[in-house]
């Protein structure tokens, strides 16, 4: 039993562990080094595929210090549709919410003045449905997950 408990103990250390790093360099470097970081994190790893349940197709970018993330609908929401597109942008916003409080690089940039603004889009219209934006002064109550 104790065991058990000490290697729980240990793998939770560890993810404090990497949060704190990232914090850590987050703030050293500067929001601009930051926002790169995010681009290269999302490019280089599956975290959008981790943390997203709907099937969707997505670009990123950033400039200076704005991390920006496009979600494009499926072409199948119609946003007549009322029921099923409420769906979608609340199952998004969710899946955003997780991602940043469950990942480490996101949620350690959000102690950092980088800007993360989340696009929800539309394209069947070629309009932006919702636009999320977290910085170090709005970001997310965790706990709430």
């Amino acid at each position: 039993m104790k065991k058990i408990v000490l290697l729980i103990l240990f793998i939770c250390s560890l993810f404090a562990f990497g949060f704190d790093d990232f914090k850590k360099y987050f703030l050293q470097v500067g929001s601009n080094q930051t926002a790169k970081y995010l681009y290269e994190y999302v490019r280089d790893s599956n975290v959008v595929n981790e943390y997203f349940a709907k099937c969707f197709s997505y670009n990123y970018s950033y400039d200076k210090d704005i991390f920006r993330l496009i979600i494009k609908m499926p072409k199948n929401i119609s946003i007549e549709n009322y029921k099923q597109l409420n769906s979608f942008i609340d199952t998004t916003k969710r899946d955003i919410k997780k991602m940043l409080c469950f990942d480490n690089v996101f949620k350690a940039s959000l102690h950092t003045t980088v800007r993360l603004e989340f696009e929800i889009y539309n394209t069947r219209y070629n309009r932006r449905q919702e636009m999320i934006i977290y910085n170090k002064n709005k970001s997310i109550a965790c706990g709430l997950l």
